[in-house]
């Protein structure tokens, strides 16, 4: 019976979470490698391939040659053309699109016709995602299976996701009596950083906080928050 590297030749072979394979294979890998060649179990002559191989980890395969975790040979081996993917976090934009592509890929799994609420949006894009993307994905499976609702709504999300949420958003306790001025101040600025986490652009904040857009700016400045010219959509 044909392996995956037989049944991938003259084509792309993925290999996904490189950085779990364990010592004994990472050798058995090298050699596939080195050799572009196999040898069937059983078999009496290798088998030649012509095959591109596309590894992935979120480990950090460097620190694993360090700690003797992963062969040095292999990892150079691979580290060909390496391409990194940022985290989720670093680029909320990404957050809406792939959350629609997997709900629509759940409701047709489940036959379902969930959808997504304004505020479950504004929360999943200001959530940190540290599982990336396999956690977006995990939650909008969960949420479309489990949620009796069409739309889903924060509160569908999982516990720990809409309890950090609404605890990072919720309002300025204020302790003793200060000036009126003085507090609206501190609200306005927890207010401004919090919709900037989660828009790329002035504009984009100024369109959610339902204000002109030389009011935002105007703030940011007051409050000395830093402007670059990216971050100033004119």
């Amino acid at each position: 019976k044909p392996g995956l590297f037989e049944l991938a030749n003259q084509g792309v072979i993925f290999l996904d979470e490189i950085g779990e394979l364990p010592l004994s294979c990472q050798v058995k890998l090298l050699k596939v490698i080195e050799d572009f060649e196999i040898m069937r179990v059983g078999g009496v002559s290798p088998v030649k391939l012509n095959v591109r191989i596309l590894a992935a980890t979120n480990k950090n395969l460097k620190k694993m040659v360090k700690d003797g975790d992963f062969r040095e040979d292999l990892f150079y081996r691979l580290y060909v053309v390496p391409i990194e993917i940022p985290p989720l976090r670093t680029r909320r934009e990404d957050i809406f699109p792939l959350a629609w592509h997997f709900v629509r890929n759940y409701n047709n799994k489940f036959n379902q016709s969930k959808t997504f609420s304004p505020e479950i949006i504004q929360f999943m894009e200001s959530y940190h995602w540290p599982g990336n993307v396999r956690e977006l994905q995990n939650v909008i499976e969960r949420m479309v299976i489990i949620s009796d609702e069409e739309v889903l709504q924060p509160y569908h999300l999982p516990h720990n996701i809409y309890q950090q949420e609404t605890s990072d958003t919720s309002m300025i306790q204020v302790k003793g009596i200060m000036p009126l001025e003085q507090a609206r101040a501190m609200v306005e600025k927890k207010l401004l950083a919090h919709v900037l986490s989660i828009k790329k652009t002035t504009r984009e904040a100024a369109r959610l906080l339902g204000v002109d857009h030389s009011t935002v700016v105007r703030k940011l400045k007051k409050y000395g928050f830093k402007i670059n010219e990216d971050l100033i959509d004119g």
